[in-house]
C-alpha cells in the first residue's frame, strides 16, 4: 500500500507540471487553434511512443482493447484540446478547480456501477462542490482574474468532457484486458495524435485565406511564437510526461477505490497547480474566487473522506 501512495504523490507532481507546462503554453507559445493543434498532435506522439515501448514487448491486443483505446483517443484529444483552450484565456488555479469537478461522475460511478461504498462526508463535498463552482465563476465584478462568461463556458465543457476519461479508465480497468493497458493507451495516444494533425491542418488551410478553392490574401502569422526548437522540446517533453502519467494512473485506478484515487489525485493537482499559477505566472484571483477555492478544496478532502482514511 505504500508503493501505492508514493505512486499516488508522483501522478500528483507529474499532472501539475504538465499543467504547468500547457499554461506557459497556451498563454506565451501558442496562436489560436493552429498553434493549439500542431501542440498537441507533437504531445500525443510523443504519448504514443512511451506506451507503445511497453506495448509492443506484450504483443497483440484484443479488439475490446483497440475499441477502447479508440474511444479514450478521441474523448482524451477533446478534453486536452479544450484544456489548454481554458488554460489560455483564465487562471491555472481557477480552471484545475473547476476541470476536477469531472471526478465527480467516476467517483460516483464506483457506487452506482460496482458497488464501492459512498460516505455521509461526501455527499456534503458534493454540496460544497456545487457552491465552490458558483463562487469561481465570478465573471460580474472585477476582471482582475482573467476569467469571463467564455472561460467559464470552456472550463466547464472541459470538466464534462474530462469525466469520460474516468470513466473509459475505470470501466477498461475493471475488465478482462487489463493486461494490455500499454496497448489500449498506445492506440488512444496515435489516434489522439492522428486526430490534432488533421485539425491543425485544417485550421492552418482556413487561416490562409483558402475559402472554397479559392487563395486569398490573409495576414501572415506564425502559429508558434518564439524559437522552433524549443517548442519541439517543451512539447515532447509534454507528451513523454502525459504517456507516463498515464500508465501510472491506470495502475492507480485499478488497484485503488474510486473514492479514494480521483478525490485525493484531483485535490492534490488543484493545490500545487494553484501554487504554481499563483507563485511562478503570478495569477490574480478575486474575493469571491478565493472563498470558492478554499470550498473547492474543502469539497475535494470531503469526497476522499480524508477523516476516514486518517484513523
Amino acid at each position: 500500500m505504500t508503493i501505492l501512495f508514493l505512486l499516488l504523490a508522483a501522478t500528483i507532481g507529474v499532472n501539475t507540471a504538465y499543467n504547468g507546462i500547457n499554461n506557459h503554453m497556451g498563454k506565451t507559445r501558442l496562436n489560436g487553434p493552429p498553434g493549439r493543434f500542431l501542440y498537441l498532435a507533437c504531445v500525443f506522439a510523443a504519448g504514443t511512443v512511451i506506451t507503445a515501448s511497453f506495448a509492443i514487448p506484450a504483443g497483440s491486443v484484443s479488439f475490446y482493447t483497440f475499441a477502447m483505446g479508440v474511444g479514450f483517443g478521441v474523448v482524451h484529444a477533446s478534453a486536452t484540446v479544450l484544456l489548454v483552450h481554458a488554460l489560455s484565456i483564465g487562471p491555472m488555479a481557477l480552471v484545475n478547480l473547476i476541470v476536477s469537478c469531472a471526478m465527480l461522475l467516476p467517483t460516483f460511478s464506483g457506487m452506482m456501477i460496482w458497488n464501492e461504498p459512498v460516505a455521509g462526508p461526501q455527499w456534503v463535498g458534493v454540496a460544497l462542490m456545487v457552491v465552490a463552482l458558483i463562487l469561481c465563476a465570478d465573471v460580474v465584478g472585477k476582471k482582475s482574474a482573467g476569467t469571463n462568461r467564455r472561460w467559464v463556458t470552456v472550463s466547464l465543457c472541459t470538466a464534462v468532457v474530462t469525466s469520460g476519461l474516468g470513466l473509459f479508465q475505470k470501466i477498461f480497468q475493471k475488465s478482462a484486458h487489463t493486461g494490455e493497458v500499454a496497448g489500449f493507451l498506445a492506440i488512444s495516444f496515435s489516434v489522439s495524435a492522428i486526430g490534432a494533425y488533421l485539425a491543425y491542418l485544417a485550421y492552418k488551410k482556413r487561416d490562409a485565406g483558402i475559402i472554397t478553392g479559392t487563395a486569398t490574401e490573409s495576414i501572415a502569422h506564425p502559429v508558434v511564437r518564439g524559437p522552433a526548437w524549443s517548442f519541439w522540446a517543451i512539447a515532447t517533453a509534454a507528451g513523454l510526461m502525459l504517456g507516463g502519467l498515464n500508465l501510472l494512473i491506470l495502475h492507480l485506478v485499478g488497484s485503488l477505490p474510486s473514492v479514494l484515487f480521483f478525490p485525493v489525485h484531483n485535490g492534490g493537482v488543484i493545490l500545487c497547480s494553484a501554487m504554481v499559477g499563483l507563485v511562478l505566472f503570478r495569477e490574480k484571483l478575486t474575493r469571491p474566487q478565493w472563498f470558492g477555492f478554499a470550498f473547492g478544496v474543502a469539497a475535494i478532502l470531503l469526497l476522499g473522506n480524508i477523516a476516514e482514511l486518517l484513523r
